[in-house]
């Protein structure tokens, strides 16, 4: 459960930038079983509520990108 309570403790203070969308991908990545789901749910508020400059950002194709695969 660490890496939730790193997950929780970015979400809330998150300051809504690509990088930190990326950290909270790289904790789910590393996350097992119902941690998957509980940091998901969290990048899932964190697209809801960052400004759309910063999702433009995160969806834009970028073959380069270890966020490449999420296809938004």
């Amino acid at each position: 459960m660490e890496l939730l309570k790193e997950a929780n403790a970015l979400f809330q203070n998150a300051d809504y930038t690509v990088a930190t969308f990326e950290k909270l991908v790289e904790l789910q990545n590393r996350a097992v079983g119902v941690e998957v789901t509980r940091i998901g749910d969290l990048i899932e508020a964190f697209l809801t509520q960052a400004p759309l400059d910063v999702v433009m950002e995160i969806t834009k194709p970028n073959p380069k990108s270890p966020l490449s695969g999420w296809g938004l």
